[in-house]
């Protein structure tokens, strides 16, 4: 592959998208690689998505200030639901259609 092929591409349809991904990876050559990994994991387990989708001062979520960002795991949404917690409709307010 040389420098001017293109490996990722990004595709929007032509009405809009609901909602875009926060991505998160371990970054080639960091010094804490573990540490790094287990960082990644914790935020990708039931409890690091928590503090996405819950109000401040409820179990599991932030202490004081709301992360506004929807979570990507689908277990973390009340089950059978499809939809985000009642507690938190002012974070998904902005993707709801």
């Amino acid at each position: 592959m040389n420098k001017t092929e293109v490996r990722l591409k990004w595709i929007a349809p032509v009405n809009g998208t609901t909602v875009s991904g926060d991505p998160i990876a371990v970054l080639r050559g960091t010094s804490e690689p573990e540490l790094a990994q287990a960082f990644v994991e914790y935020v990708l387990s039931p409890e690091g998505q928590a503090l996405w989708n819950s109000a401040p001062g409820t179990p599991g979520g932030p202490k004081r200030r709301e992360l506004y960002r929807p979570p990507v795991r689908r277990d973390t949404f009340p089950i059978g639901t499809g939809k985000p917690a009642p507690d938190s409709p002012y974070v998904f307010g902005q993707y709801q259609t």
